[in-house]
């Protein structure tokens, strides 16, 4: 059974050698491909399978514990043409560092660490990378990201690297002495968190990790997919580069760094330890998302990155990947950009109107409102049966018993009067929730001050609550009554409040006499102040107001019983004009 198996993963399956007898790893004698990352395993053991796998060509030993050494892998330097050690403590010691030059068929080598805090060996052979480089001629691939080997370039002299010059005069050129000697390009060299870095000259690489040209980043968040590490240290590149405008290539691969962004997600999502990859991710896709035309014009695409920006939401409560996260679903057009999404969105954005920082309850707050300022009917009653309207009460009454008047409660109460508009479901929800008992009691409480826009949205909720005829007539009373025929005076900045409290008067009035119960202020009395308050508006006032019909509107012109709420409608129709 064992002489059969030609590939065999053990990544992460720490206990399995623990107490395990020696026989029991002995005979996979046909190995091609070992994976021993992550794993604790005695000497003897590893030794043994290594030894034994006389075709062995890919073994991957990173993050291995109980190996202070590589000696047992010469026995497989005839076959082995891949060899990865990164984050192995030994690696670069100088007994390591011999090891590695006897492995001349070597096509693909990783060195890396994922931090530079480890110790060398005294022994390390400082800067001498090119000696390993000149030994293995056939290498394509490099990785020394986080390591300390070329910190040392400058101690290297001319006239000691020159018998091992390339016959590329590019790369014999190199300001990175130790690649000078490489026979080829590479195709891929990873230098991230290395003193060559920020080195702004041609290097002897296809693809190079650290750089930030699209293609390289590309490739290697490509190639640093199962390195959370790694992936955002690429990801910072990405995010800066963007962030900054220094690319002007990122648009002609948008499409292939969304593609690689949702392939890191996807990944992440499966891996409860993955929340700094999200972070980074929804940084750039903010960034990407975020211009106009924007770059995702195809449906596929748009439905693919809300769907996991949405799903990062329910992934961790990590505030910077929430604040990430929202950044980028306000870049989009919902529901028109992926109607599917509409209810998901909603369940994972409304609680975030509870969160403790208030920038992330500010976007929340702007994308529900958003999302419901010009959509159709079925769609507010959705967000209804999601709980909006509950969402919205619950930070209303909040606020009012915290004192805060903010950006955040004329969000709140904007929501509720774009999901109650010429929704009756919604509506008679709202009421059934306390909602009117809650407009009197902040009403009472932000009176004072300058607070039109918190006002206008109160009162053009409540006119949606006064267009339904079987809802209005909860509005018919006293304090209510009381309240829109003061505020029929008002007149600090522009006719909002006025143009709103008349509104709602408006509709009460059309359903006659015999529906007025309030017998302070009279009807009489307040369809004259309305007259007096219509004369005052400007026609020609600028207002920032959508209406989902003019039917409501047009309905009053018939009621020419009462000239005031006709005089009403005709000239909030001319406004409009």
């Amino acid at each position: 059974m064992r002489e059969s198996v030609l590939s065999l993963n053990l990544d992460g399956t720490s206990g399995m050698f623990i107490d395990c007898p020696l026989h029991l790893v002995d005979g996979f004698n046909n190995l091609r491909y070992l994976n021993v990352s992550q794993v604790t395993v005695p000497f003897s053991h590893i030794s043994l399978m290594v030894n034994n796998a006389t075709q062995l060509t890919v073994l991957n030993l990173s993050g291995i514990l109980g190996v202070f050494d590589i000696n047992f892998v010469i026995s497989r330097k005839d076959t082995l043409r891949e060899l990865i050690l990164h984050n192995c403590d030994f690696v670069l010691s100088s007994e390591s560092f011999e090891v590695l030059q006897e492995l001349t068929n070597l096509r693909h080598l990783d060195v890396s660490k994922s931090s530079q805090s480890e110790i060398f060996d005294e022994g390390f052979p400082t800067g001498r990378l090119y000696q390993l480089l000149y030994h293995l001629p056939h290498l394509v691939s490099l990785d020394i990201s986080g390591t300390s080997i070329v910190d040392f370039e400058s101690e290297i002299s001319a006239e000691e690297i020159q018998p091992f010059l390339s016959r590329d005069p590019k790369i014999a050129s190199c300001v990175v002495k130790s690649l000078r000697v490489l026979p080829r390009p590479l195709h891929f060299l990873g230098i991230l968190n290395t003193s060559i870095t920020e080195i702004d000259s041609p290097i002897p690489a296809k693809y190079v990790a650290g750089r930030n040209e699209c293609d390289d980043i590309i490739y290697s968040l490509f190639h640093y997919e199962h390195s959370n590490d790694f992936s955002v240290h690429v990801l910072n590149i990405l995010f800066d580069s963007l962030s900054s405008g220094y690319n002007d290539n990122v648009s002609f691969y948008t499409e292939e760094i969304v593609d690689v962004l949702l392939r890191l997600m996807r990944r992440a999502l499966a891996a409860p330890t993955s929340t700094p990859v999200l972070v980074a991710t929804t940084a750039s896709l903010f960034h990407l998302t975020r211009h106009s035309p924007p770059i995702c014009e195809a449906y596929s695409l748009r439905c693919a990155v809300l769907a996991c920006v949405i799903a990062a939401l329910d992934f961790s409560h990590s505030l910077l990947l929430q604040r990430n996260a929202l950044l980028t679903l306000s870049n989009f057009n919902i529901p028109d950009d992926c109607p599917a999404l509409f209810r998901p969105m909603l369940h994972a954005v409304l609680p975030l109107m509870r969160s403790t920082e208030t920038v992330v309850q500010q976007i929340a707050g702007h994308i529900c409102n958003s999302c419901i300022s010009n959509v159709s009917t079925p769609f507010k009653i959705s967000a209804g049966r999601s709980g909006m309207i509950q969402e919205m009460l619950s930070v209303i009454r909040q606020r009012v018993q915290d004192g805060v008047n903010d950006f955040v409660l004329e969000l709140a109460w904007s929501a509720l009067w774009n999901v109650t508009d010429e929704t009756e479901e919604n509506s008679y929800k709202f009421i059934s929730l306390g909602g009117l008992d809650l407009f009197h009691t902040c009403l009472d409480r932000f009176r004072e001050g300058d607070n039109v826009e918190l006002k206008r949205n109160m009162l053009g909720l409540l006119g949606n609550v006064s267009e339904d005829y079987y809802l209005r007539t909860r509005l018919m009373d006293e304090k209510y009554i009381a309240t829109f025929y003061e505020l029929l005076l008002s007149e600090v900045d522009g006719i909002e409040v006025s143009y709103n409290s008349a509104g709602i008067l408006c509709q009460l009035i059309s359903d006659g006499e015999d529906s007025w119960s309030v017998s302070v202020p009279s009807m009489s009395d307040v369809m004259m102040r309305m007259e007096q308050s219509i004369n005052r508006w400007n026609i020609n006032s600028q207002r920032n107001i959508n209406y989902a019909s003019f039917t409501p509107i047009i309905r009053l012109l018939i009621f020419y019983k009462y000239p005031a709420i006709v005089y009403w409608a005709v000239w909030a129709m001319t406004n409009l004009m």
